[in-house]
């Protein structure tokens, strides 16, 4: 069995305009597959394939110029990759959480009707804990997501808030922050942790290993991080390895867009940053710094590949692959009045580049 993993999906600005610039006719299947170059061919090889939607699907926004989103009616853009699960839980659905929910609640109502599965959605369901499953050739695999970037959001949210006339939503967003269930970053490494820090971090526990009893193959998706960074903080490596050691077998991190290292610690896989698969946004950049603005267009699709069968030596040892990394770079095609954007496999100067920030040494501050 083939698991595939992607990183963000930015499907912003440039994928409005890409889908739109193909859409005369309607939704034709050259405008469906327009996004994705010669990936698909990769994509279709997995049996799961799993993803960061880092766009909302919603056509109702309070505030559009602070949210990379999508056309509900182009999000069928999706179904060509054939995508299994996303997870929703990363900053620009905690902005979709705002104005009683339109983003985010039109974003779950459209990936259902797309029948792609999805874990994350804290303050629709009440649970951003509540896991995914999903069976396939013998194997059961389960999704856990969580994102760290509540309080910076809900801050910046209720600054825009604050200079919004109405302010009849203020009272209702509190509220949802507050009572939000976000129990994995509750895990914790802090020896000196008091008695309420140890019952959040036992429960947090307890969660992860009860999700990993009902699956074979326990997939979490974490969110964090500052843009560009190139480092990894010791507290989110130690929270991986954590993971790992109560049940997790692969752990994606998203959130940097850019190109982060690969652990492979204790039979599992932690990729710190698979960067933009697709980067439909547009990033405001400093001229003079090509780097960053290079680094946003590159990605990778993760293949791991499991036995076909389970078989009894893999009991206690499911999360035993081999490991595949195929490289990729979002293009955009300069032309007059065009701004198209589609993603490819990448060629061999940007494959190294990739491969080399992929296996190496993790940078920690």
């Amino acid at each position: 069995m083939k698991i595939g993993l992607i990183g963000n999906i930015n499907l912003g600005e440039k994928a409005n305009y890409t889908i739109n610039s193909y859409n005369k006719f309607g939704l034709t299947k050259k405008t469906l597959y327009s996004l994705w170059g010669n990936t698909l061919d990769n994509l279709h090889s997995h049996d799961i394939l799993s993803g960061n939607l880092n766009s909302i699907l919603t056509d109702n926004l309070k505030y559009n110029e602070n949210y990379s989103h999508l056309n509900k009616n182009f999000a069928r853009c999706l179904i060509p990759t054939k995508i299994n699960h996303l997870s929703i839980s990363n900053k620009n659905m905690i902005k979709g959480s705002f104005n009683y929910n339109y983003g985010l609640n039109d974003t779950v109502k459209t990936l259902e009707k797309m029948g792609i599965g999805y874990s994350g959605a804290n303050m629709i369901k009440g649970f951003e804990s509540e896991p995914h499953f999903i069976t396939t050739n013998g194997y059961i695999v389960g999704f856990l997501s969580a994102t760290h970037n509540w309080i910076n959001e809900l801050n910046e949210l209720n600054e825009l808030n604050e200079s919004d006339e109405s302010n009849e939503s203020n009272e209702s967003n509190e509220y949802n922050f507050k009572n939000k269930n976000n129990y994995i970053w509750k895990l914790s490494t802090d020896k000196n942790m008091d008695k309420g820090d140890k019952i959040n971090h036992c429960n947090a526990i307890r969660l992860i290993q009860n999700t990993k009893k009902m699956c074979d193959i326990l997939i979490i998706t974490l969110n964090w991080g500052d843009n560009f960074t190139d480092y990894v903080s010791n507290i989110i490596i130690n929270l991986c390895r954590l993971m790992i050691d109560n049940g997790a077998d692969i752990i994606q991190c998203t959130g940097t867009n850019n190109i982060l290292p690969i652990e492979m610690y204790n039979g599992g896989f932690i990729f710190y940053s698979l960067g933009n698969f697709i980067n439909g946004d547009v990033y405001s950049y400093n001229d003079s710094d090509k780097y960053i603005k290079y680094q946003t267009d590159l990605g990778a699709i993760a293949t791991i590949e499991y036995p076909t069968k389970i078989e009894e030596s893999y009991i206690n040892n499911s999360n035993v692959g081999i490991l595949n990394i195929t490289p990729t770079i979002s293009m955009i095609q300069y032309g007059v009045n065009s701004d198209k954007i589609n993603v490819k496999i990448a060629l061999d100067e940007d494959k190294k580049f990739i491969v080399s920030k992929m296996f190496k040494c993790v940078n920690v501050y």
